[in-house]
């Protein structure tokens, strides 16, 4: 049963599951606003009524479908008893069983070891006000009550974290998850993203956009004797960004555009509340990170890009040319670079990657074998020329139990 995987559904229906389904789908259009209700209830019906006439003209369960519900409920059981649950890993598809005793523990760790801090109270209320007051002094992007009103969440909730088990690594850490949707400033953040794209659009000059157009650069690249690739891998990126920087890179960005000073002021003003609501909640403790961007956030990972941008072509780009790398490629926070080993020693330029930023930490990775793997690629430098593989990660398997 748990080889299916998480998202297996069964074909196994209660003997009152119509009632059922009516009773769910009716409390879920309760919630919805009082002027929709009545024609998704009615389209609601249509389709329940058309469910019941198709469970008619077929035979209710099968064996087999007695069956998986049999074991399913005794999955459930033995779970329960042990105090256990299932888990999605952090890659590939494979089932986690935890017990929820180790899973809490791993959660409060990561929380406890990252910068966080214990909040005496919720700040839900005061962020919604906040951002109420900001909608309503942005009178350029915002022109009308219905789009502010459209902008703020109606009851707004302190962000959740759960984790993912990394079962790839010792120790079995997590990596969060954050469920920001409740959050007072979701709507908003999202709607800096457009702002952003639209305003001042990226130039996305060393970004990768799919590991296709990975390959033909690359192999564009003359190949020559001394060619080596190495891989950086940007350390908790969101957690690292000097977020205090990004109101007046942004700014920076909007005057570059010849952006209206009216209209940057209110762009740069969005960010900056945007930025000041960072914080979660877990076992209704609340707590705040007291740097970086916001885990979970629809608007940190442009805002990522925004900073690591301006750092490549204010800082990254002199170190590339210092040490004379042949190519430098990104992908959120996975960097691939193309160098001569006879006249780069990759290793200094590590260390000035480390010293752009007190923050920012890069790890390194090199050839192995003259092998290396990035994404989802797998590239064998043959000493001739470059081989590319799909590269399947080790934890692509169906069941782990740690």
């Amino acid at each position: 049963m748990l080889n299916k995987g998480l998202k297996y559904n069964l074909n196994y229906n209660n003997k009152n599951w119509i009632q059922t389904l009516a009773f769910e789908t009716e409390t879920a259009i309760a919630q919805l606003p009082k002027h929709e209700q009545e024609e998704i209830r009615y389209r609601a019906a249509h389709y329940i009524n058309m469910y019941k006439q198709q469970s008619h003209n077929k035979q209710h369960n099968s064996n087999h479908d007695k069956k998986e519900s049999h074991t399913l409920s005794q999955i459930k059981n033995k779970l329960a008893n042990n105090k256990a649950t299932v888990f999605k890993a952090d890659k590939g598809k494979s089932v986690v069983i935890m017990y929820l005793e180790d899973y809490n523990n791993k959660v409060q760790e990561f929380i406890d070891h990252i910068n966080f801090t214990l909040l005496n109270r919720n700040p839900t209320k005061i962020f919604q006000n906040r951002i109420k007051d900001t909608i309503k002094s942005c009178q350029l992007h915002l022109t009308n009550d219905k789009k502010r009103t459209a902008l703020t969440n109606t009851n707004p909730a302190a962000p959740n974290i759960r984790g993912l088990p990394k079962v790839h690594k010792p120790g079995y850490p997590i990596r969060p998850i954050i469920n920001w949707q409740g959050a007072p400033d979701y709507k908003l953040a999202k709607h800096l993203n457009k702002l952003i794209q639209t305003r001042s659009p990226l130039p996305n000059a060393f970004n990768i956009r799919i590991p296709t157009h990975l390959i033909e650069d690359v192999l564009e690249i003359p190949y020559k004797q001394g060619l080596k690739l190495v891989s950086f891998d940007i350390v908790n990126i969101y957690l690292n960004i000097p977020t205090n920087e990004l109101p007046q890179i942004i700014e920076n960005m909007s005057c570059n555009n010849q952006i209206d000073r009216k209209i940057t002021n209110e762009l740069t003003k969005i960010t900056r509340t945007i930025l000041e609501q960072n914080y979660i909640t877990f076992h209704n403790r609340n707590y705040s990170q007291n740097s970086g961007l916001a885990m979970g956030a629809p608007s940190s990972a442009i805002l990522s890009e925004v900073y690591f941008q301006h750092l490549e072509y204010t800082k990254i780009i002199k170190t590339l040319t210092q040490y004379n790398i042949i190519r430098h490629f990104r992908y959120v926070d996975d960097v691939l670079m193309v160098y001569d080993e006879t006249v780069t020693d990759i290793h200094e330029v590590h260390a000035a990657f480390n010293e752009l930023f007190p923050t920012i930490k890069f790890t390194i990775e090199k050839e192995t074998e003259n092998n290396i793997n990035f994404l989802d690629i797998s590239i064998h430098n043959r000493r001739d020329n470059l081989e590319f593989n799909v590269y399947r990660k080790p934890t692509a398997t169906d069941v782990i139990f740690p």
